[in-house]
């Protein structure tokens, strides 16, 4: 069993993030202190750096982060 960092909770959520190539609006699959899984199939590398903006519940927040994976599943994204 892969042992995680954060405990993730699934989302129904969108982010917005911008990255190298312009800005997107995708899905959110499931989010942890230190990151999220975005549904999304557009190829990014390991270690493209995004600014994300996520609202939840009322809150707004910008965070940076970096991909970790991008397997055509989902994209992974650390928090920096």
């Amino acid at each position: 069993m892969e042992k995680r960092m954060y405990e993730r909770k699934e989302c129904r959520s969108h982010v917005n993030f911008f990255g190298p190539e312009g800005s997107y609006r995708r899905n959110v699959k499931n989010l942890s202190t230190g990151g999220m899984l975005i549904d999304a199939s557009d190829p990014f590398h390991p270690g493209t750096e995004l600014t994300l903006f996520y609202k939840s519940e009322g809150i707004t927040w910008i965070s940076d982060g970096v991909v970790t994976r991008s397997d055509g599943k989902g994209l992974g994204v650390m928090f920096r």
